[in-house]
This record gives C-alpha cells, sequence and structure tokens, in this order.
C-alpha cells in the first residue's frame, strides 16, 4: 500500500509555466512524494485530489505513472482566498492498495480582518468564524487574562502560569482542619496536552484529607485519571497530592519523616506542590 511521506502547499500566482510565490495569491501549488514497495508489481501508482469532500482535477501536473521515492508538483489555479480548505490526496497502487494524505490550504494573507456578522475578527488570515482568529506571530507586553464563568479573572503571567486563585483558601474536610489563606497555586498547559500543577498553601492539617480550590482547573485540562505526587511539607513532612480527574487539588494524606514513618495527627502549617501529567 503507497504512503504519502512528504505534502506541501503552497499560495501564489502560475503562470506561462512560472510559479511565483504569493500569500495573496488564488492559485496553489501542490509538492508530494510518496514510498510505495510492491514485490513482483509494478512500483508506478496514481494519485487523486479531493478539494473540500469534492473531487478535483490540478489545472497542471503529472497524477499517472509515478513512480516511488520522487517528488512531483501538480497546480490548482482560481482557488477561493476567502476561505481555507482541505485538500486531500489518495494514491492508488497496482493492486489496488490507496494511501492518502489531508493538508489545509490557508487563507490569503490579510493583516486584519472583521468577519461580516461583526461578531469575528482576524489576524494574518481572512476571518472565518464568529471567533478571534490569529495565523500570525503575537507579541504581548501587557497582562494577559482570562476570564471565569463566575467573572473572576484567572491572570496569565509572563510565564505562563495561569493563577488558580487562592483568596478562598482551603476548604475544610472536617472540624480538625481548619482554612486558611493559600500562598499560591497555579497552572500551566504546555502544547495543549502537558499539564503543570504548582501551589504552596497554608493550612492546619490534622490528619484528614484536605481540598484546596475545587474546580479551579477547567475541564478540558482536567487529568483523565487522578495525579499524584509526593511533596514537600512543614514539620519534616512529606503529603500526598493528588490533582482529581474533577479538577480539585488534594492533600490526602501527610506523614511525618522519622523512624517510623507515622502518619501526621498534628498541624503541618503549609505544603509545597508540584504536580504534572499528560492529557
Amino acid at each position: 500500500m503507497p504512503s504519502v511521506a512528504s505534502l506541501e502547499v503552497a499560495r501564489g500566482k502560475y503562470a506561462s509555466s512560472k510559479w511565483t510565490a504569493d500569500d495573496d495569491g488564488t492559485d496553489v501549488r501542490v509538492i508530494f512524494k510518496t514510498t510505495l514497495a510492491l514485490s513482483n508489481y509494478s512500483n508506478n501508482y496514481k494519485a487523486a485530489f479531493t478539494l473540500d469532500g469534492s473531487a478535483k482535477t490540478p489545472n497542471t501536473g503529472t497524477t499517472t505513472g509515478l513512480v516511488s521515492g520522487t517528488a512531483y508538483t501538480v497546480y490548482f489555479l482560481n482557488v477561493d482566498g476567502e476561505n481555507s480548505h482541505n485538500l486531500k490526496i489518495s494514491l492508488t497502487d497496482a493492486v489496488g492498495g490507496v494511501g492518502s494524505a489531508t493538508i489545509t490550504i490557508a487563507t490569503v494573507n490579510v493583516t486584519m480582518e472583521f468577519n461580516a456578522s461583526g461578531k469575528g475578527i482576524a489576524f494574518g488570515k481572512t476571518s472565518e468564524k464568529d471567533a478571534f482568529e490569529c495565523a500570525m506571530d503575537a507579541e504581548f507586553s501587557g497582562t494577559l487574562a482570562k476570564k471565569r464563568l463566575d467573572g473572576t479573572l484567572l491572570e496569565i503571567d509572563d510565564t505562563g502560569w495561569i493563577d488558580m486563585g487562592t483568596s478562598s483558601a482551603v476548604s475544610a474536610a472536617d472540624a480538625s482542619n481548619t482554612g486558611r489563606n493559600g500562598k499560591g497555586c497555579y497552572y500551566r498547559v504546555i502544547n495543549n496536552n502537558h499539564v503543570y500543577v504548582a501551589f504552596n498553601v497554608a493550612f492546619t492539617y490534622a490528619g484528614a484529607a484536605v481540598t484546596v480550590n475545587a474546580n479551579a482547573i477547567p475541564s478540558k485540562f482536567r487529568p483523565a485519571r487522578h495525579a499524584y505526587q509526593i511533596n514537600a511539607t512543614g514539620g519534616r513532612a512529606i503529603a500526598r497530592t493528588i490533582v482529581t480527574n474533577a479538577g480539585n487539588v488534594v492533600v490526602d494524606w501527610i506523614q511525618v519523616i522519622t523512624t517510623t514513618e507515622a502518619t501526621a495527627s498534628s498541624n503541618v502549617s503549609w505544603v509545597d506542590g508540584y504536580i504534572d501529567y499528560w492529557i
């Protein structure tokens, strides 16, 4: 079965067999390469394309009798630049095996555009939806904040950490735990799938689990299963801390570092925690 080894697209202008790269161009150049190895059969293959789900034949370029490992170029003319498009290439070998790949053709390059609905804006591309879209590098010199559904702000500092808000301090698990003001609780997301949680919270612990900042982490960044970590505390002890799949930060036991390794029953004033997990 053939497979697509590489696939790239670019906008520009194609005329008189000459290609000129241009982010504002309405013509599209496609360069692709495949890998194919059949025993006792021809290693030639053919290529077919669909644009946004409909069959599309290149205006110029070879699509039959193709050879494995060779890069080929085809051109599509007059491709709408106001919208992005999905281009799919399907490769068929001599015995009917099919391999495919899909790539997005970006809109033309526009510095800024408002959506006709009045509810969207785009930078570096055309506005295609009622949303903020950005296809250019961005640099922020001021504070960036995200508002929770309850109206409070999650402030993002220049390192990318988001303040989880510890002003409500710690919710006591039972009467023996007295919540006190938290010192700091933050989370950070890398590449949308690696989450870091760091906190230094102050509370009075007396042997029962304590929950910090219930539902402080947005649902899409919560772990599928509880994420555990051993962290340091005051009073020569260690704590097992958890980020739950409900978005809670929990200290569920603290153990004094002694020869008996006894579970703490007296107060521990703080826990300094750090947990990271993948989603």
